[in-house]
């Protein structure tokens, strides 16, 4: 299996330089000015569709999702490099802080916008509501066959384990953003997409021990894996990102390789415009992006995912702007997602344009959320100061040098480089 490009993990509420990895060789047989239009026709096909301020749709068959589809399409202007302070953007902003929700999608994808807005005491408290009532509506009931996984609305009983990987993406958009989440949460997380990953390796829409009797119609598809790739790359952060920085080395996760494994040899699926039974393109590509995003990778093995999902998604966009969506009606959806790929993709390109693409990786750094974090637990701070050769935590205005030179004209020959800023703590 490819190696991660850089160690993630147990880092809470650190400063850091948020850029993508680049790619050593060829990228896009498309042109960065092809995507770039691609992208600002999206943008203006999703402005075009608000209606009163928001972006809003019935979901017959997916229970309720009241501001679901608003917070995607924020999610994804956003991520386009829109304007939080947008009128438009604000209108949808402030409908979706006036409006609950008990829909797990929705929950997740507001998680996602609340992570991208600046950290006002408002966004923190809403945030930190839709993220407790995503961890405290995970289904904790080992007698029921639905343990670790969610329905469409908290309280239900329905369940499969595409809204349980919408559900963990919001809890981690969250906890990224310094909501804390219990460790029981991702225990509980990582032990049931175990628990229901198939002997191939991949997963199914309901998994491979599924009591549901409609469960034999759902194959494993690329989908459902990138699914269950997300949601254990993201417990293991939270779970096991110390066993990296010990003389143990890296991470080994089998069920993660053979997942990996599974992908590398079915990803044909994702780059071919022919259907498959279950075959969802955007939202598989989606779940694509975040793998990248959870992992680090920049290539499955010799597969370069950003080139094949930007080439599907540029031969595939309509004239108007916009992609047809996974099922009648979900253009605006599928659109949103293409354009999160797309955005975030894009950044990858800069290099040929002469614009430096480099990361900073800090170390423990003694920002306010971890302030608070070791004096709740004073043994955790003692550990992490032994393993840091320094013998202390960083200072967040130590990181912020570190990305201030980086932005400088003074590295003009460093490209594509991953600076770790840690008082030698993974080099202990």
């Amino acid at each position: 299996m490819a190696q991660r490009m850089a160690m993630r993990g147990w880092l809470c509420g650190i400063v850091a330089l948020s850029v993508a990895a680049l790619a050593p060789s060829h990228l896009f047989a498309a042109d960065p000015r092809e995507i770039d239009v691609a992208i600002t026709k999206a943008k203006k096909y999703l402005y075009d569709q608000q209606n009163g301020g928001i972006w809003e749709k019935e979901f017959d068959k997916h229970g309720d999702q009241v501001t679901g589809q608003t917070a995607l399409v924020v999610h994804a202007l956003l991520s386009g490099g829109e304007s939080y302070k947008d009128d438009r953007l604000a209108q949808a902003i402030e409908y979706l802080k006036k409006t609950p929700t008990t829909g797990v999608y929705a929950l997740s994808m507001r998680c996602q916008v609340w992570a991208d807005l600046p950290q006002t005491a408002d966004v923190r408290a809403i945030m930190a509501k839709d993220a407790r009532a995503l961890v405290n509506g995970i289904d904790k009931d080992p007698k029921g066959g639905t343990v670790g996984f969610y329905p469409y609305n908290l309280g239900e009983k329905n369940y499969s384990l595409s809204r349980a990987h919408y559900a963990v993406i919001g809890v981690w958009a969250a906890a990224q953003a310094g909501v804390e989440v219990p460790t029981t949460y991702w225990q509980l997380v990582e032990k049931s997409w175990i628990d229901q990953q198939d002997g191939n390796g991949g997963w199914s829409y309901y998994g491979a021990k599924s009591k549901n009797k409609n469960a034999g119609d759902y194959p494993v598809t690329p989908g459902m894996t990138a699914d269950g790739i997300v949601a254990l790359y993201v417990a293991q952060d939270y779970l096991h990102a110390d066993e990296a920085i010990t003389p143990r080395g890296n991470i080994k996760n089998p069920h993660i390789d053979k997942a990996m494994q599974w992908l590398i040899e079915n990803f044909k699926l994702v780059a071919d415009d022919k259907k498959f039974t279950r075959d969802y393109p955007h939202a598989t590509l989606y779940a694509i992006e975040r793998v990248g995003a959870a992992s680090g990778l920049k290539y499955f093995n010799d597969i370069d995912w950003y080139e094949i999902g930007a080439e599907r998604f540029l031969r595939n966009q309509k004239q108007n702007g916009s992609w047809s969506g996974d099922g009648a009606g979900f253009d605006v959806a599928g659109t949103s997602m293409a354009l999160i790929f797309l955005a975030r993709a894009m950044s990858v390109e800069l290099a040929k344009d002469n614009i430096q693409v480099n990361a900073v990786s800090p170390g423990p750094v003694m920002t306010e959320y971890n302030q608070e974090r070791m004096a709740r637990h004073p043994d955790l701070h003692r550990e992490r100061v032994a393993y840091t050769p320094i013998g202390r935590f960083g200072e967040p205005d130590e990181i912020a040098d570190s990305i201030v030179w980086l932005a400088s004209e003074a590295p003009a020959f460093v490209q594509g480089t991953n600076l770790v800023v840690d008082g030698g703590y993974t080099a202990h």
